[in-house]
């Protein structure tokens, strides 16, 4: 698995998604999106990536070590210094799940983000209707924490948001066989 920063350059893992109204990842977004021109979308990335970069925001492409190829994104997209708690989110095309992957690569930025940046709590913002998503972070060992009924609107309709948890602490115990420490 790599992970690296995204570019200007990844444009088009964005905005095809947006190009069919029935897309799995445009389902997994927060909303669905009339086309854009090439410029208004290039425009638009260039402003979220700007932004991604601000207050320990990231934006990630993570690919195969084999060959490199687009294997999904994590983003770290809220965070507050302050209270040490930062939240996630994380999509993986259909033929890269279960291979391990976005547990390596969630793994790798929960570890910076508790033992590099000292924030103590990761919170996932989680649609209800994301199955995978919801199976992904408890068997990653993420707490429910909380319902928020009827929070998004997507498709005609609200929808709940699962909101989940995971201290460093237990990250830490858990994952302990992952972390890069110096010798």
């Amino acid at each position: 698995m790599k992970l690296r920063a995204a570019e200007e350059a990844d444009l088009p893992l964005f905005t095809d998604a947006g190009k069919s109204p029935d897309s799995v990842r445009q389902w997994y977004e927060d909303e669905v999106l009339f086309p854009l021109s090439e410029k208004d979308a290039r425009d638009g990335f260039t402003d979220d990536l700007n932004n991604y970069y601000k207050d320990d925001k990231k934006l990630f492409i993570v690919e195969t070590a084999e060959d490199g190829a687009y294997a999904g994104q994590l983003s770290v997209w809220h965070t507050n210094r302050r209270s040490g708690v930062f939240r996630h989110g994380i999509f993986f095309e259909e033929n890269y799940r279960g291979k391990g992957l976005a547990r390596e690569a969630l793994a790798v930025v929960l570890d910076f983000y508790f033992n590099e940046l000292n924030y103590r709590k990761a919170c996932p913002y989680i649609y209800a209707y994301n199955n995978y998503s919801l199976k992904f972070h408890e068997k990653f060992g993420f707490a429910f924490e909380a319902r928020l009924k009827d929070e998004h609107f997507t498709r005609g309709a609200f929808h709940d948001v699962l909101y989940y948890g995971m201290f460093k602490d237990a990250f830490n115990e858990t994952y302990a066989d992952m972390l890069w420490r110096a010798d």
